[in-house]
């Protein structure tokens, strides 16, 4: 069982998403944020730490105040907007029996925008995303004495920029 570590209400009400886009599609691209991304700049036993005080509903215990502080300061921020970069493709496309479709609504009147301009808007999200990405890493080396479960070793060079 996965746990999200923002809500898809707080992820609406945070950010530009309508109220009226797919849960579905958000949740999917909040997984893939976390799982991917997330757990890179983490590492996998803090990501798993807080998946398990989530799901177990100890996140709101006394002794884990760090932690909530860690996901509710920090990691949502970050996650708002690799979610928005993650949901663009998703949402400007649809699977059908037939092939890839470009979503419309021709009742609407809203033009679709070209795969250009769904381009423009990841690269958009990302460069938010990495700036969050940025605070969240140095909070995280600043206090890691916090966070027993991290360490730089176990996440990805590139995330961290130092890569070669």
């Amino acid at each position: 069982m996965k746990a999200a570590l923002i809500t898809i209400d707080k992820l609406k009400e945070s950010s530009i998403l309508n109220d009226n886009i797919d849960d579905q599609i958000l949740m999917s691209s909040l997984i893939t944020a976390q799982d991917i991304n997330l757990q890179s700049i983490l590492g996998v036993k803090l990501y798993f730490k807080l998946q398990d005080l989530i799901i177990s509903g100890d996140i709101n215990n006394k002794a884990n105040i760090e932690y909530q502080k860690l996901i509710t300061d920090y990691i949502q921020n970050y996650l708002k907007f690799n979610v928005l970069s993650e949901s663009v493709i998703p949402l400007t496309f649809k699977f059908k029996s037939k092939g890839v479709v470009q979503n419309s609504d021709p009742q609407s009147g809203v033009t679709p925008i070209t795969m250009k301009d769904a381009q423009i808007l990841v690269n958009y999200y990302e460069d938010r995303s990495s700036f969050f990405a940025k605070r969240l890493i140095e909070y995280l080396i600043k206090n890691h004495k916090l966070f027993p479960e991290y360490s730089i070793s176990n996440c990805d060079p590139n995330v961290l920029g130092l890569a070669n």
